[in-house]
């Protein structure tokens, strides 16, 4: 949806709806780290899996639910990057992107539980979500620091 910069805090919209729609992205990144650690046939973890891992469950924990302003409008599920750290921001990118990637080559020769296959639907609005033009938003960042 939107990044936006307020009260000096970067923050991602990923979708405007009730409270219950956190955990279903919660759900969803939670099914990533469990196709590493449970897949069959089993494969040990490489380091850029682990990687993943880590930086899918630091995504989680930035995830939260912002209450409506009215009764008329729906919540937010935001991701507040913490620190307005750009670099974060990229590895939480680039955690969903290879995550997706590493999914969907296990699938294609092992086959791909239906579940997961859904919960991969979130994990690409997740990405696209965090996935602005990061050169505009280092800019705006630098203007709040100058202000």
């Amino acid at each position: 949806m939107a990044i936006l910069i307020e009260n000096n805090k970067l923050r991602a919209v990923i979708q405007n709806g009730p409270k219950s729609d956190l955990q279903v992205y919660s759900e969803a990144i939670h099914s990533v780290i469990d196709f590493y650690l449970c897949k069959e046939p089993f494969a040990p973890i490489q380091q850029g899996q682990a990687g993943n891992i880590y930086f899918l469950k630091w995504l989680d924990k930035c995830l939260s639910w912002e209450p409506p302003k009215d009764s008329k409008t729906l919540g937010k599920v935001v991701c507040i990057i913490p620190k307005n750290d750009v670099c974060l921001l990229e590895s939480f990118i680039q955690s969903l992107d290879l995550s997706s990637q590493d999914i969907l080559h296990h699938g294609s020769y092992h086959g791909i539980n239906q579940t997961l296959c859904d919960r991969l639907f979130f994990i690409n609005v997740l990405r696209n979500s965090l996935s602005p033009n990061l050169d505009e938003i280092r800019n705006e960042l630098r203007k709040t620091v100058v202000n």
